[in-house]
Formats: structure tokens, C-alpha cells, sequence
């Protein structure tokens, strides 16, 4: 199993998993949901979790995303109802959009992405991702600091991020970036090799800029 020296002196469990995993036998399956009419445009897709080693979270973190998904869907059509209530002339459709994307499905360790997208009037639609990462080894949620446990590795990823606020500050909202700003929770998924910590529109960066993602390597 390969072990970066970073890995070796400051690692969690999960950093070597993430490294050294083999292939997960869990594997997503998708629910759709379309609607379209004059006054609403939406399109969903619901990943749930097949093949997971306990039935029972499995069927538990499935009802989680599922009712955030259908939540999210709720939302848009009761918006685009008060709209067609209020302003009936105004036939601006609504809209709403949902995907997912698995980032990593090894060692035991699973992340995947909700991306979320919403128009409901205004000069431009919102974006949202939302990650899931979950240890299907005993179901548990994973959060940021069970897999950058250490402060030392938390620092050197605060200097990735204040390196790009540095070389291109226009793009942010903030004149630098320390550990002490990492949000709680704070959106992260995994992928290959690395660690990707999020931030989402407005929080340090203007609207323009787009969802912030900074890559942390293990290697």
C-alpha cells in the first residue's frame, strides 16, 4: 500500500485508504424526477446506494438523500406556484437542476457530489454543491477533520488556498487565507490521490469567481 511521507507523519487512516484502496462492490443507482411547464423547468436525478455492507445505513443515508433532493424540488415548485400567483403575466419559468457525480469509490470509503441549481427570478440562477462522504465500512459520515486530522496538514493546505488568493486576488472576497477560516462544516469530498476543500458562491469569492475548489495532495 502506497504511503506518501506526509501520509506517514501526520495521516489519518483515511489519507492511506484513499491512497492504497481497492475498488468498492457499492455502487450508485439513479431515481429521475422531470418537470416541464410554463412556469417551471425542473430535472432531477437521485443517486442512492447499492451493494453497501450494511442494509440498514444503507437504506438510511438513501432516505437522506432522497429527501434533500425531493426538498430542494419542493422549494422550486411552491417558488414558482407564489410566482404564477403573484404575476400571472410574468411567465418566467423556474428552474431547477440536480446531478451528481462520484468522486471516489475505493478503500472502503465513498464521496460523491449533489450539485444543485436554482433560478427563480433575478439576474442569474444560484449553484450549490454539497458533498457526501461516507466510510462504508460502518456507515459513518465522514467529516473534514476525520480525514485532515492533523493541524499541521490543515496549515499547509491553508497556504494552497492563500497561494491563489495571492497570485489572482480580483477573483476573491478576502485578502488572505488562514487555517482559522476553514468553516465548520467545512465542504470537502475526496477523489484520487487528494483532497478537495470548497467553498461555495459568495463566501470568498465573488458570485463571477464560481464554487472555490482547492486540491490537497497526499502524494
Amino acid at each position: 500500500m502506497l504511503l506518501s511521507l506526509s501520509c506517514v507523519a501526520y495521516g489519518s487512516p483515511y489519507q492511506s485508504r484513499i491512497l492504497g484502496g481497492f475498488p468498492n462492490k457499492a455502487f450508485l443507482y439513479e431515481h429521475h424526477y422531470l418537470k416541464k411547464d410554463p412556469w417551471v423547468e425542473i430535472e432531477a436525478v437521485i443517486p442512492q446506494i447499492g451493494a453497501a455492507m450494511n442494509p440498514k445505513w444503507q437504506s438510511e443515508i438513501n432516505e437522506v438523500i432522497k429527501l434533500r433532493v425531493e426538498g430542494f424540488i419542493r422549494e422550486t415548485l411552491e417558488s414558482a406556484q407564489k410566482t404564477k400567483e403573484m404575476y400571472p403575466q410574468a411567465a418566467f419559468p423556474h428552474a431547477g437542476l440536480v446531478d451528481y457525480e462520484v468522486r471516489l469509490n475505493k478503500g472502503g470509503l465513498l464521496s460523491l457530489t449533489l450539485t444543485f441549481y436554482q433560478y427563480t427570478g433575478g439576474a442569474h440562477g444560484m449553484t450549490y454543491l454539497e458533498a457526501i462522504n461516507l466510510d462504508l465500512t460502518t456507515g459513518q459520515v465522514l467529516e473534514f477533520e476525520d480525514v485532515l486530522p492533523e493541524p499541521a496538514q490543515r496549515a499547509r493546505l491553508a497556504e494552497i488556498i492563500n497561494g491563489e488568493v495571492k497570485k489572482d486576488p480580483a477573483r476573491f472576497l478576502i485578502p488572505e487565507f488562514t487555517a482559522d477560516m476553514f468553516q465548520e462544516p467545512q465542504g470537502f469530498y475526496l477523489q484520487e490521490k487528494s483532497i478537495v476543500v470548497y467553498f461555495g458562491l459568495y463566501e470568498i469569492a465573488p458570485y463571477v469567481s464560481g464554487i472555490q475548489k482547492f486540491t490537497f495532495p497526499l502524494e
